[in-house]
């Protein structure tokens, strides 16, 4: 018979898939060793683990190990998961709420249909500047004909929209106008592939990029 194996640990890493589509899909995970510190204020470590995905991508939950990698600090909702599809990118922030097990003093993610590339947890990068670009929503999200945008921020202006594939790909492109604190847009994605898309917003010299599944 078929046998699954959905559990897989090391190097302070756990991964744990829900279920695989077809017999011979796998997802595995490595590092470049060395120890695990968390870097400055924003508390990202200072490994990340490259993430490679055979067949199709299944839905898995990535736990962080704390105790494995021998830190001391007790992480919470405020820690973000991050992705980079190559080492030479922007760390880009999921926007995935973490549950942490504190008898494991392990932080997991919930990842819906995982992509290749690298992760990485955190409170912040430094990298992107919410309380200058604002706070960005997505509904619904699956989506499966348009995908709602939400942007609040206190500014006025061209907002320009860049929707990327999981491979880089730019499928969509436009600048609008922000009236008000609020902006409320809606994209039409009913021809996309199935798959993971990022969004990124850029307003007053800021970025923010969030993430959407396309059913």
């Amino acid at each position: 018979g078929t046998y699954e194996h959905l559990y897989s640990s090391g190097g302070a890493l756990e991964i744990k898939a829900s279920s695989f589509a077809n017999a011979g899909d796998y997802v595995f995970a490595g590092h470049a060793s060395g120890t695990v510190s968390e870097i400055g204020n924003g508390k990202v470590w200072s490994r990340d683990y490259f993430v490679q995905v055979i067949g199709t991508a299944p839905d898995v939950t990535l736990g962080f190990n704390f105790a494995e990698a021998g830190l001391t600090s007790t992480p919470d909702n405020t820690y973000k998961l991050f992705y980079r599809a190559q080492p030479a990118e922007e760390w880009t922030d999921l926007g995935i709420t973490p549950v942490y097990d504190a008898t494991r003093k392990v932080l997991k993610f919930q990842v819906p249909s995982v992509s290749t590339g690298y992760y990485t947890t955190g409170i912040s990068t430094g990298i992107d500047k919410p309380s200058s670009t604002g706070i960005i929503s997505l509904y619904p999200n699956p989506a499966s004909d348009k995908i709602n945008l939400i942007l609040r921020n206190e500014h006025k202006g061209s907002v320009e929209i860049r929707i990327t594939d999981i491979a880089g790909k730019m499928v969509h492109y436009e600048t609008i106008y922000k009236y008000g604190n609020a902006l409320n847009y809606a994209l039409d994605v009913a021809s996309y592939e199935s798959g993971t898309y990022f969004i990124e917003i850029r307003m007053n010299n800021t970025r923010m990029v969030k993430y959407f599944m396309k059913k």
